[in-house]
């Protein structure tokens, strides 16, 4: 999927019309894809231990939430005058996008459900599931936006 991120990412920008050089394409996958994979892949193998692991994500954890929510909101800030020009673009996009994103939820939910996994895996596979769609989808649409 690493490998595979840029060419998509190219042909769907392509085909909005938006132009991104590759080398700009590259280095944001290198980035945000590939860095914090590495990053995650060491951490794993110097703690070692599950103890070790559960007490990082611990400490963690607030501040990945902060961090998620700062995202969001530099998002919506550096769309602002986009968003409160077209307000009904914004509800246009919206509709869809969130009734996409139960729809995909529940449908991995079932189909997981369906092939034997208890629930308690089933529904975290279907948040993350639907979550990643609705990460692309939504840079997706800020590229359109533009």
């Amino acid at each position: 999927m690493v490998f595979a991120f840029a060419p998509i990412a190219a042909l769907l920008l392509g085909v909005s019309d938006v132009l991104v050089p590759w080398d700009t394409m590259l280095t944001a996958v290198g980035l945000f894809v590939v860095v914090p994979l590495v990053a995650g892949w060491f951490t794993r193998l110097s703690l070692l231990s599950a103890r070790r692991i559960e007490r990082l994500e611990t400490r963690l954890k607030p501040l990945a939430i902060g961090a998620l929510i700062a995202t969001v909101l530099l998002l919506f800030m550096v769309q602002a005058q986009a968003n409160l020009a077209n307000p009904l673009a914004i509800v246009l996009i919206a509709i869809p996008l969130i009734l996409q994103t139960y729809l995909i939820f529940w449908i991995t939910a079932f189909w997981m459900c369906s092939s034997g996994q208890p629930r308690s895996i089933a529904a975290p596979g279907a948040m993350i599931g639907a979550s990643k769609f609705l990460s692309w989808r939504l840079r997706w649409q800020s590229a359109c936006l533009v």
